[in-house]
């Protein structure tokens, strides 16, 4: 029907280790995982049947209470498209603003 998939922002420590698992990088993105204070939403969809239905309401509720429940203060979303009104509105519906912009551009070879 619908899901979600999210994780925290790990940048921090992947900086910290110099982008290097061993011998201990993997400790140091581990730990920034946990302090984190933004989550980062990576895949969400909808069957197309049940949109509409307050489904995708349902899930932007779910993760703001998981988000508050880890002190986490800030929210990005995956790639959404410029012309991608629906999901754009349901981001600006609970409070998000755009603050990148992604286009396709095309050019005929």
């Amino acid at each position: 029907m619908a899901f979600v998939i999210a994780m925290p922002d790990m940048n921090e420590g992947i900086i910290k280790a110099k982008g290097k698992l061993f011998p201990f990088g993997f400790i140091k993105i581990l730990l920034s995982a946990k302090t984190s204070k933004r989550l980062i939403l990576l895949l969400g969809a909808v069957k197309e049947e049940f949109q509409g239905m307050g489904f995708d309401a349902l899930l932007d509720s779910k993760i703001i209470e998981s988000a508050k429940k880890r002190k986490i203060d800030n929210i990005d979303t995956h790639l959404i498209l410029e012309n991608n009104y629906k999901m754009r509105s349901e981001v600006e519906k609970v409070g998000g603003e755009v603050y990148k912009r992604y286009r396709i551009f095309q050019k005929d070879l």
